[in-house]
């Protein structure tokens, strides 16, 4: 979210709003723990008390979408076709377990373009 409120949103109000992202959080986060910059780009249940699962259509209306390892399998169950994303990045990967980065990567096909990047030697 560092990168999103630093570099995405500056990017997207300086007159880039085809770039606007979708931020998707898990349903059951408190939205107080998510920054009022980052807040504008996540997608809310009618109420405005939580967060909500996107739907296809939120998904094929933005060129960025922004998940966590594990929230990325929301993707898949919506019925993404593989190669439905040129990219996908997976930050922090050097700390990720195995089976977590499967998940996005169920979603590639073999034009995606995968990018793993973190620090190894971040890891104790």
């Amino acid at each position: 979210d560092l990168y999103l409120k630093e570099y995405i949103h500056p990017y997207v109000t300086s007159g880039h709003p085809e770039v606007t992202p979708l931020r998707v959080y898990f349903k059951e986060r408190r939205l107080e723990t998510v920054d009022d910059v980052v807040m504008q780009y996540c997608k809310l249940d009618p109420d405005k008390k939580s967060f909500a699962m996107p739907e296809m259509e939120d998904i094929v209306s933005h060129r960025l979408i922004i998940v966590t390892l594990t929230t990325s399998i929301c993707l898949s169950r919506m019925g993404l076709k593989k190669g439905h994303f040129t990219h996908i990045l997976l930050d922090e990967a050097a700390q990720a377990m195995e089976c977590e980065t499967i998940l996005p990567l169920c979603l590639a096909d073999s034009s995606t373009r995968i990018v793993l990047a973190g620090d190894h030697k971040q890891i104790s």
